[in-house]
């Protein structure tokens, strides 16, 4: 994983975590939802709610 990708899983994470629903992160990685829970994922968090 290239060094910029891992910045951007870490602020995804860090936003998630923070409470930011993964639509709003979405919206502002300018990626898909998908994308984001598959990053949320990779990290071992529960997206359970």
């Amino acid at each position: 994983m290239r060094k910029t990708k891992c910045i951007l899983s870490k602020e995804i994470v860090k936003r998630y975590l923070e409470g930011e629903s993964t639509l709003e992160i979405s919206n502002v990685a300018n990626v898909s939802q998908r994308r984001i829970r598959t990053i949320l994922n990779d990290w071992k968090l529960d997206l359970s709610g």
